[in-house]
Order: structure tokens, then C-alpha cells, then sequence
């Protein structure tokens, strides 16, 4: 990876003073949000005026994001995208497109859909729910946002399920690959490691992004796809009383230069910031990892 890297850490003044210097006077800068929400995924990514958010945990969490985008003077998104069917997922949507005006909603198949109105507990939420234009995402396809590429490198196809609960739906999690110049970024839902080892087949070049998402929280992936891996960071997205197993953080440490967690006595809220060439990392907390 041709990316030059430079690592600053804010502490918990961050969100008071960082928001207004994150980018609204750099239009050909690219960030990447990783929010600290508990044991869920909430991700923004922003280039100039154009805004996707991805996930937000439950509905709760939902209410953090919306609070977090506004106070970072997002005012707009282009897109929410879900990324499989999951509550502690998708269940803060119907919060987060009703407070700011989002023109797209990205999901994997209608079940996502569903899982989006199921925790909408207001007329004006289901409203801005129903505004949304709808586009389901398939293998192959490419979103842009400005110059940033989002493409959908997994799965090939969804097995439909039928209960919000079923915890196989983690099958039918997006792979989205976004790129930047030289800079990328892997998000894998909550994708088991087999998926993710078949999306390597065809795309290789895919677990040697800047940043991956290990999936699920604390579980990541198994040793068969860290072998393979060779990123510059790994972000694990947890809370503090679901951090990442043992050889986990072992084995995310040996695939990558840094790892870091968004759990609030690890990193907290974690923002990455590049021009395509150069990357700036900049995080909520600061924390002493064990050296590799």
C-alpha cells in the first residue's frame, strides 16, 4: 500500500473542538467515521458536501448518530446504506434519515427494509422512511460519493431470511470496498470469515485495503483470512464489555501496523482523513496497546 501515514491522537476535548475542523474546508478530502456505539456498527463517510452513513445500531444508538452528524455540521446524506437485516444494525435508521434529510437508501434485499421500519416509533419517521429512493445492492454494483468508490464486492447472492432474528442473516452482509486515490477501506457487516474468504477468490486485492473492519465486534476473522491480510489498520467496532478476543487482537496486530477499537476505554470515536495519498488518524481516546 502506497499511503503515507500520520497518526495524531485527541482526547476527550475531540468532540468538542474536532467537529469544526474536519472538513468542510477541505472539499477534496476523504474521511472515514468510525463512531463509538456500543457493540454495533455507526460509519460515516464524507468527501466535500457528499455524506453516506452506514448501519447505527439499535434505535438508541440511532439518536447518537443523528446527534454526532449534526454536530459535525453534516446536514445532508446522500445515502444510508444497511448492511444486512439485523436490529443492532439497522434499528437506528428510521432516527437518523428523519433528522437529516437523506436523499437514497442502499440495503441488501427487502428484509433490510423491513428491519428499518421495525423500530420507526413516529409518523414522521416512517414519512422520511417512505421518501427514501430505494436501491438494492448487488454484487458488481458501484455507488459513488464525489470521487470515492463504493463498491459491492460480496456476496455474490442473498439467502432471504425470514425472522429479524436469525443470526445466519450475518451471511448476507455487504462487502463494500471503498477507494480513494490510494487509499481503502474494507467494511464487512457482521460477514462470517468464509464469506470473506470467497470474496477473496475475485478480489484479492481487497484484504490489502488501508483500513478493514473486522466483523462481528470482537469475533473478527479466523486465521485462515488473517494470513492473507495486510492492512495498515484493523478497527474492531465493540464496546468495553465485548472487546476483541485474546487471538483476535494477536492475530489483527500480526496482519496490520495498528489496531485500534471504538470502545470508549480504548479509542472511542475513530476518524481517518486522506487526500488519497496521505492519511491522518485521529481518535477520541488515546490507549497503550501491548507492542506486537
Amino acid at each position: 500500500m502506497q499511503i503515507k501515514k500520520v497518526f495524531s491522537i485527541l482526547f476527550a476535548v475531540f468532540l468538542l473542538i474536532a467537529p469544526c475542523a474536519f472538513s468542510q474546508e477541505e472539499p477534496d478530502l476523504f474521511e472515514i467515521h468510525f463512531l463509538s456505539v456500543g457493540t454495533n456498527d455507526a460509519i460515516l463517510l464524507r468527501y466535500g458536501d457528499e455524506c453516506a452513513f452506514i448501519d447505527s445500531g439499535n434505535y438508541p444508538e440511532g439518536e447518537k448518530c443523528a446527534d454526532y452528524l449534526k454536530k459535525i455540521g453534516v446536514l445532508r446524506l446522500k445515502y444510508y446504506i444497511g448492511s444486512h437485516a439485523h436490529l443492532d444494525h439497522v434499528g437506528g435508521a428510521p432516527v437518523i434519515v428523519s433528522e437529516i434529510p437523506t436523499e437514497s437508501v442502499i440495503y441488501t434485499y427487502d428484509k433490510a427494509l423491513e428491519a428499518m421500519y421495525k423500530t420507526a416509533k413516529t409518523d414522521a419517521q416512517i414519512q422520511a422512511l417512505d421518501a427514501l429512493e430505494r436501491c438494492p445492492i448487488n454484487y458488481g454494483d458501484t455507488y459513488m460519493l464525489g470521487d470515492v468508490k463504493m463498491t459491492c464486492v460480496g456476496p455474490k447472492s442473498y439467502v432471504p431470511k425470514y425472522d429479524l432474528k436469525d443470526t445466519s442473516e450475518n451471511n448476507n452482509s455487504m462487502l463494500l470496498h471503498v477507494t480513494f486515490g490510494n487509499f481503502s477501506v474494507f467494511l464487512t457487516g457482521d460477514s462470517p470469515s468464509w464469506k470473506v474468504f470467497e470474496m477473496h477468490k475475485n478480489h484479492p486485492e481487497v484484504l490489502k485495503s488501508t483500513v478493514i473492519k473486522a466483523p462481528h465486534h470482537r469475533g473478527g476473522f479466523d486465521k485462515s483470512v488473517y494470513k492473507l491480510m495486510d492492512a495498515d489498520y484493523v478497527v474492531f467496532s465493540t464496546a468495553d464489555t465485548w472487546l476483541p478476543l485474546r487471538d483476535q487482537m494477536k492475530m489483527a496486530m500480526e496482519s496490520s501496523e495498528s489496531v485500534l477499537i471504538t470502545a470508549d476505554n480504548r479509542n472511542g470515536n475513530i476518524v481517518f482523513m486522506t487526500d488519497g495519498e496521505t492519511v491522518t488518524v485521529r481518535t477520541q481516546f488515546e490507549y497503550d496497546y501491548a507492542e506486537k
